[in-house]
């Protein structure tokens, strides 16, 4: 081949396409040089927690803590001391449990609508309502992980909802906002009136 159809340093890491098309299937055709994978290091994820269980706390912080993917800013026990931090401090992802003391998953979600710029929130519980992931949607959370699957899948999640994703298991959100009234009749609604 011409000197000018190899890449060099400097130039563009894409070979030339061969012209003949035998010629790509030769076992002495160059490498293209030049290639060098880089990666580009990403500053950890900040990550905010809150259970009511002591030992899901702590293995939350053993898991945060076994990758640089993250960094845990803080531990709250209940809903209310997770709100009390969110106004305090900066952090990018909450992992919360539904049923906590004080601010249950439910409050924390309503109170955070008000919050500009807090933090995106993953609803991590071992509640088996299956309507649970489409409450949680509907009032903002942005991932639901069941305490049931594997703990790499809540790692995943947290990263997913860093990067601006929603992790939920299949719903049908056709009716997430649909009004149950909606449905009656006006006969039945002016009884509901009375």
């Amino acid at each position: 081949a011409p000197s000018g159809d190899s890449p060099t340093a400097g130039t563009s890491p894409l070979p030339s396409l061969p012209v003949d098309s035998a010629s790509s299937c030769s076992s002495h055709n160059p490498k293209p040089t030049g290639f060098s994978r880089t990666t580009v290091s990403r500053p950890p994820i900040e990550v905010g927690i809150a259970d009511k269980s002591p030992l899901v706390l702590a293995a939350l912080k053993s898991l945060l803590g076994q990758t640089d993917r993250f960094s845990l800013t803080v531990a709250a026990s209940d809903g209310e001391r997770f709100l009390e931090a969110v106004r305090r401090l900066h952090f990018d992802v909450g992992i919360i449990g539904w049923v906590m003391p004080y601010h249950d998953g439910r409050a924390v979600l309503e109170a955070l609508k008000n919050v500009p710029g807090g933090p995106r929130i993953v609803v991590y519980t071992g509640d088996p309502d299956p309507a649970l992931p489409r409450r949680a949607m509907a009032l903002g959370a942005a991932a639901f992980v069941s305490k049931r699957e594997a703990p790499e899948r809540l790692l995943d999640a947290v990263e997913a909802v860093a990067r601006g994703k929603m992790v939920f298991p299949f719903l049908d959100v056709s009716g997430i906002h649909n009004d149950p009234l909606d449905t009656l009749s006006p006969r039945e609604l002016e009884l509901l009136a009375e």
